[in-house]
């Protein structure tokens, strides 16, 4: 049974009116919804164009309180900036505050702006200028017509507390006595103890105007200084009513509101005359009703907050913003938002929509304010309205001519349709012959004509339109089960490349109904063909169908579909058709979507990627444990051995040069103490180095005790010595109190005793400004035959003191006490190594400490008593003068890249005869070796162009360079079994700095030089050598007129000739010129005229 059609919703509704009704109605409809349409639109777009130019304007109101706020408000720290600069060119000066005062009566004239200037010095010297407000004018300040509306205000010279107030002449001099503020000291002013604190400029809160009842702003400047000592204060105040004229003069709309909020919601202005603060007055008054003595804080204030505001779109505004942003803090950038009535507080006193924008402001003083505009909607949309109206009432009178003409038009068109109505009729029921009269030569009458003619074609053609459209029916309906009944999609392409064909599952795989017109160069773009996994479109030459236009069978699937909301993978098979000729006429391609077959893949892959990521992860988190632990300790190894390479490097030339002056026989006594303690501070300097070095130990719990025998006597004197002169240099005394039972010779560490030592008296006197400091050595040991002792040391001062609650942390590694921190010296490292040396050694260290009174630093150890007998004597080795005769001229290399290092050795040497040269790098040193051949060459590691590693490798790797002696001289720290390896082919290793001793016995060891020593003769007096005594008879040989002259030089000092002399002897005898040569090096001329005239 056939189910009948159902009727669409158009048929339903419509078929049932009359076709006059159907043509008025549509006619109708267009009218006015086009009116209601163009009018509706119209609306909208008066409304959008009016929130548009409201934001405009606002933001242009934002921006001009910004910038003028910014020129206001920048205009106070640039006259800050004005005056210090004046200052530091003399222009004004704190000597004569009296000038400075005029200078600032003179700056407010030019600032109008200003409220007020003022100056306060670090001795409490308060000066201040004062622009009289109207208000206070008006609240019965009495101005007389000859003066200034200012008011100036300076501190009374016998009481700095009290602040005097004078009118100001016309002349901008200081006029008639006002009045007296008592209690005002000017460092104890908000804008002074903010400057104090922060340093720099910047703002002040909000606070009184001396005692008006008025607030004020004050950006402040504080001076130094070349000591960096605080000298005064430069400010400047902004009164809160000034910005609130500012806001007032803007002009945003009729009933348009700016504010100025903090952060805390409190109000700084606002263009509504809306108070900001609220003030009391709680001064006690005199009967006759004034106060007697005018008194800062006399009157109390509080801020009010924008919610506590008696406007209500400021109270609205804020809540909007709160509510929105939750809080005013959170607001970083400039906003803009829509204020619904419906959204009022809770007396919904706002009857209409609002714009509101809020500005972010901040200045790089510190000020962190919110602007906010108001404006309501109702001052812009007046015409919007107005044409809303005009709109309304077009459209009625389109409507009912719309009515009145549709009904006439529709009448005359209906009556011959009606007929062909009737006609149509008929010839549906079979009646051919029927035929319509209609006289008329318009569209109705030829549709009249062609209905007769149609009536008569319909007859003849209906038996044969019946079977071409069942066969047609057939044909498609074979041929559209066949494509649709492929589950992959299929496109036939013609020979442009255009689709001529293509079934439903292609249309859906290629997301359209309607496939593109597209040949073939357009077919990526217009079926948006990408290259699987890029941004790339697939290209053209590669696609499928384009390679089987040129005749051949296509497969790919690397390519993907873009849709809007999908990617689709294909694989695509593509093949030509031909025609009989065997040119290509067509192509067909066959697609799917592979997107179950990728995510299977993509799967498996991940998976995969997974379980190599995890193992890598667990690898590399195992290595970057073990780098990070390795890169440390080679950070910290690398830092402290380029920290004494630095320090050695230096003290090489210090104490090198200082043992060169000490052995000068005409230095006067106090210069060679002088000398000596130079050399002392610098041996300890370098102990310090390698105690350092041990730091690393500490830490690791490596470091050992190397207790040797030591002669505490000397230590302490040393100690004595070396802060002896550093305490007078203070004015400090320094003196060792050493108990008579404390024993001579101990067993101890020595080097770290002597460096706890030194670091506790250098605090001392680093923190002693008067009186001086002691160290007290006592034995607690009664019974001095017993093997070992308690000693006691105690180091006291008179300093500064330490707090009570800072003794615990001064000994934790690089923290300091309050004291310290204000030192420029001292880094927190010494007290924390010196305890762990005092308990390496068995002890502790104590303190006591009294703030203003001074500290004790204290601590016992437990040593051994040794014999004096005990004590190893050291072989000492005289001072080298000459070396003995009958020896090669031994030619030296000296190779440094510091010239104070290579002058140092040059000094050291040249006076004995030695050939010298020097060079600067390793290449050099390889270049001077091959033609000079030296016996030995003193050799520096680290060096540029070439070390010396390269270098004395390239040296000793020829038959010629094994005969000369190569000795490494460095500061690093590496150890002598380091640096002598077989591969680095040095014969010794020395250490910077060194002294002259250890360079004379390598000599001696490595290439045989024989040295004379001081010690071993006395030329004049003693028992020479048998070598001392063929030298003198040799010297009674040379000729007298050769004596004569070298006596003549002697007398006159002549040095160059001397040695002129000496040299010309030396080809004759060599012995006898060495041992002038020696003489007249170390200036003993009396030695050398005594022994010519004998």
């Amino acid at each position: 049974m056939p189910i009948p059609a159902v009727p669409s919703l158009a048929n339903r509704v419509f078929g049932k009116l009359s076709l006059r009704t159907i043509l008025i109605l549509p006619f109708i409809l267009q009218v006015v919804g086009t009116v209601g349409v163009v009018g509706y639109l119209s609306y909208r777009s008066g409304q959008g164009a009016v929130k548009n130019l409201v934001h405009q304007l606002m933001a242009a109101t934002g921006d001009c309180v910004t910038q003028k706020l910014d020129n206001y408000l920048q205009t106070a720290h640039h006259i800050n900036q004005s005056h210090l600069a004046t200052l530091k060119s003399g222009g004004i000066s704190l000597k004569n505050l009296d000038k400075l005062h005029n200078y600032l009566i003179l700056q407010l004239q030019h600032y109008p702006e200003i409220t007020a200037l003022l100056l306060g010095t670090s001795q409490g010297d308060f000066r201040l200028i004062h622009r009289v407000m109207p208000g206070e004018i008006e609240s019965g300040y009495a101005k007389n017509p000859s003066e200034l509306p200012f008011e100036a205000g300076r501190s009374n010279k016998n009481n700095l507390s009290r602040l005097d107030s004078y009118a100001i002449d016309e002349a901008g001099n200081l006029g008639r006595y006002l009045s007296s503020t008592e209690n005002l000291d000017v460092r104890k002013r908000p804008w002074y103890r903010r400057a104090v604190e922060t340093k720099i400029s910047g703002w002040s809160e909000p606070f009184q105007i001396g005692s008006t009842n008025q607030l004020t702003l004050n950006a402040y400047l504080p001076f130094y200084n070349a000591s960096q000592q605080l000298e005064g204060v430069f400010s400047v105040n902004l009164s809160l009513e000034q910005l609130n004229d500012f806001l007032e003069r803007l002009f945003i709309s009729k009933r348009g509101q700016v504010f100025i909020v903090e952060r805390d919601g409190l109000l700084i202005a606002n263009s509504a005359a809306q108070p900001s603060y609220i003030s009391s007055n709680l001064a006690s008054t005199s009967p006759n009703g004034k106060p007697p003595v005018t008194q800062p804080g006399a009157i109390t204030f509080r801020r009010l907050s924008a919610l506590e505001s008696a406007n209500p779109l400021m109270r609205a505004a804020t809540e909007k913003l709160q509510k929105t942003f939750g809080s005013l803090k959170t607001i970083q950038s400039a906003q803009e938002l829509d204020l619904d009535p419906e959204e009022n507080s809770p007396e919904k006193s706002l009857r209409e929509d609002y714009f509101i924008r809020v500005i972010p402001y901040q200045d790089d003083y510190g000020l962190d304010w919110l602007i906010v505009t108001v404006v309501p909607e109702s001052d812009f949309m007046e015409q919007v309205n107005a044409n809303t109206r005009i709109t309304i009432l077009l459209c009625i009178a389109a409507l009912v001519g719309s009515i009145t003409v549709g009904i006439i038009t529709a009448s005359w068109i209906t009556q011959p349709i009606l007929q062909l109505n009737n006609s149509a009729k008929d010839i549906a029921q079979g009646k051919w012959d029927k035929t319509v009269e209609i006289n008329r030569s318009d569209e109705v009458g030829e549709l009249a004509n062609s209905f007769n003619y149609m009536a008569v074609q319909l007859q003849k053609y209906f038996a044969e339109l019946q079977s071409s459209n069942k066969s047609l029916a057939e044909s498609e309906s074979k041929l559209n089960q066949i494509i649709e009944a492929i589950p992959v999609g299929v496109t036939v392409h013609d020979i442009t490349g255009k689709v001529i064909y293509g079934n439903r599952k292609s249309k859906q795989l290629l997301g359209t109904n309607t496939l593109p017109d597209a040949e073939t160069a357009q077919l990526a773009v217009a079926y948006k063909v990408y290259l699987a996994g890029t941004d790339q479109l697939y290209s053209v030459v590669n696609m499928p169908v384009v390679r089987s236009l040129h005749g051949e069978k296509a497969m790919v699937n690397d390519l993907e579909i873009r849709l809007p909301n999908q990617q689709i993978p294909l694989e695509v098979y593509s093949t030509p058709l031909f025609d009989e000729s065997g040119e290509v006429i067509a192509a067909i391609a066959a697609f799917f979507d592979i997107t179950e077959r990728r995510k299977a893949q993509e799967i498996l892959a991940d998976y995969n990627r997974t379980l190599e990521t995890e193992v890598a992860q667990k690898t590399l988190e195992l290595q970057q444990a073990k780098e990070v632990a390795e890169t440390a300790n080679q950070a910290k190894s690398t830092f402290l051995a380029n920290m004494s390479h630095e320090l050695r490097t230096p003290l090489n030339a210090i104490l090198g040069f200082a043992q060169l002056i000490k052995n000068s026989p005409t230095l006067p006594a106090k210069h060679q103490e002088q000398i000596g303690i130079i050399t002392r501070s610098g041996e300890h300097l370098l102990t310090l180095i390698n105690d350092v070095l041990d730091l690393a130990k500490i830490e690791a719990n490596r470091t050992t005790l190397n207790e040797e025998y030591f002669d505490l006597y000397t230590l302490l004197y040393d100690v004595e010595q070396m802060f002896r002169i550093k305490g007078q240099s203070k004015g400090l005394y320094f003196k060792v109190n050493r108990d008579n039972l404390v024993t001579q010779h101990v067993l101890v560490d020595g080097i770290k005793l002597r460096q706890v030592l030194i670091n506790l008296i250098s605090n001392a006197i680093k923190f002693t400004n008067k009186g001086g400091v002691s160290l007290t050595v006592q034995n607690y040991n009664i019974q001095s035959s017993l093997p070992y002792c308690q000693l006691s040391f105690a180091v006291s001062d008179t300093g500064a003191g330490i707090a009570s609650e800072e003794l615990d942390s001064i000994f934790e590694a690089f923290v300091q006490s309050s004291t310290g921190k204000q030192s420029v010296e001292g880094t927190g490292l010494g007290l924390p190594i010196s305890r762990a040396f005092v308990q390496l050694m068995g002890g502790d260290i104590s303190v006591r400490s009294v703030v203003g009174e001074g500290s004790t630093f204290s601590f016992d150890i437990h040593v051994s008593v040794v014999e004096d007998t005990s004590i190893p004597t050291q072989e000492t080795i005289g001072k080298v003068i000459a070396i003995e005769p009958n020896q090669p001229r031994y030619r030296i290399l000296i190779v440094d890249d510091k010239s104070d290092n290579r002058q140092l050795l040059m000094q050291l040497l040249s006076p004995l005869g030695f050939e010298l040269k020097e060079a600067s790098n390793g290449q050099e040193a390889v270049e001077i070796w091959q033609d000079f051949e030296p016996h030995l060459i003193w050799m520096d590691l680290g060096m540029p162009v070439m070390n010396g590693y390269e270098a004395a490798k390239q040296i000793k790797s020829t038959a010629k360079g094994q005969a000369t002696a190569i000795i490494a001289v460095s500061a690093s720290i590496a150890s002598p079994e380091i640096v002598m390896t077989k591969d680095n082919k040095f014969d010794d290793f020395i250490q910077k700095p060194f002294c002259q001793a250890d360079i004379f016995l390598a000599m001696s060891k490595h290439i045989g030089v024989r040295f004379i020593y001081e010690e071993t003769h006395d030329l004049l007096n003693g028992n020479p050598t048998e070598v001392m005594k063929k030298n003198l008879d040799d010297l009674a040989d040379l000729p007298p007129e050769l004596v004569a002259r070298f006596c003549e030089a002697i007398v006159n000092g002549d040095f160059d000739l001397i040695l002129t002399i000496i040299e010309g002897i030396r080809p004759e005898n060599d012995s006898l010129a060495t041992m002038l040569a020696a003489l007249a090096n170390n200036f003993q001329y009396q030695e050398l005229l005594d022994l010519l005239k004998r």
